[in-house]
């Protein structure tokens, strides 16, 4: 188990307690304040979770959709750019080609 070095350490962690759980509470209280006033629904702690965990999926499952996304994309666009440069050097080649037959010029 994690053991704690000292005082500091002690104090740190009890004060990130109690400032997440007065914000979590402060949290819920509102929300529960909102949905009994605008549905009369009350809500319980367990109701609570599951919408906090579900918005948390959510939102986490769209940033990889998002990331999976952006790298599909990264990849169409170096495949097309890869394909317009091909494409510019064999038009490049093709004029050198005619320039260089056009002045007798032939390379063996």
């Amino acid at each position: 188990m994690h053991e704690i070095k000292n005082n500091k350490e002690i104090e740190f962690q009890l004060w990130s307690f109690i400032v997440i759980n007065s914000f979590w509470d402060y949290l819920t209280s509102g929300i529960r304040n909102i949905v009994k006033g605008e549905f009369s629904v009350t809500l319980t702690d367990l109701s609570l979770f599951c919408i906090f965990l579900s918005l948390f999926v959510l939102i986490w499952g769209s940033l990889f959709l998002f990331r999976k996304v952006q790298k599909k994309i990264q990849q169409w666009n170096a495949e097309r750019l890869e394909n317009k440069n091909l494409k510019e050097q064999t038009d490049f080649n093709r004029r050198m080609d005619a320039y260089l037959k056009s002045k007798n010029f032939y390379i063996n």
